[in-house]
């Protein structure tokens, strides 16, 4: 974002950073550093089930919030997307500890596989073999968000 600045990008230009711990420390930076009228950055939006989310760690499994800490763009494709092939949501590993942040920050255990469901329902979605249920909510939910940045203040 600062570098497009730097560039003179004059474009209307949103950041959309992951709501993980790393998206919150970018976020405290880059409010740090203004940037043009016209620039906009927000963490992805809350998602009501990643309040209770099953997560692995150095003391095992557990369930935690990892709302702000290891949210990525994959939870807004709904919770179908996030259940493995054994049918339970793949886990948030605890992978680094952020130390201006003072939190660990989480990533998906399986990623690979969560982003192959990700294109198996976007390709049903595309052909119309499913219809576009609440599971989009998150999705349009973000979109909103979006929407709502790109639109000019009114004066």
């Amino acid at each position: 974002m600062r570098s497009f600045a730097a560039a003179g990008v004059m474009n209307r230009v949103i950041g959309i950073l992951d709501n993980d711990t790393a998206g919150r420390q970018a976020e405290k930076q880059l409010a740090n550093a203004p940037l043009p009228e016209h620039y906009a950055v927000c963490r992805l939006p809350d998602v009501d089930y990643a309040r209770r989310y099953p997560t692995l760690g150095p003391s095992g499994a557990s369930t935690d919030d990892v709302t702000g800490r290891a949210c990525s763009v994959e939870f807004h494709f709904g919770q179908g997307c996030l259940l493995g092939p054994d049918g339970k949501p793949v886990p948030v590993r605890w992978k680094t500890h952020i130390d201006p942040m003072n939190d660990y920050q989480g990533e998906l255990a399986n990623k690979p596989y969560v982003q192959e469901r990700i294109k198996e329902m976007l390709r049903e979605a595309e052909e119309g073999e499913k219809p576009l249920g609440g599971e989009w909510d998150p999705m349009r939910c973000l979109a909103e968000t979006l929407i709502s940045l790109a639109e000019p203040e009114a004066e």
